[in-house]
């Protein structure tokens, strides 16, 4: 029985989960968090709560996991181009 149980174990400990996931055309590896895309994808032309209101408002393409919200750099990227709007790189 307790060779069973050695063979469920996983056998990838050094990745982080989320460093596994690809769907689709979305990285799911880098989940950004609204005071992130404030600082990091408007550089801070728009402010934390402004991001906030917006991603609970649908209007940022942000996810709600329990009582955070959460985006993709992917999604952020595909949001800018599509609507054409000023928008800076995550880098």
């Amino acid at each position: 029985m307790n060779n069973q149980i050695k063979s469920l174990t996983p056998t990838n400990k050094s990745r982080p989960l989320t460093e596994q996931f690809q769907i689709g055309h979305l990285d799911y590896a880098e989940p950004l968090s609204p005071k992130q895309v404030s600082e990091g994808f408007f550089h801070g032309k728009l402010s934390y709560s402004t991001v906030l209101r917006l991603a609970k408002t649908g209007e940022l393409p942000f996810h709600k996991i329990g009582q955070k919200y959460f985006t993709w750099r992917k999604a952020l990227e595909d949001w800018r181009d599509k609507n054409n709007t000023v928008g800076g790189d995550l880098n």
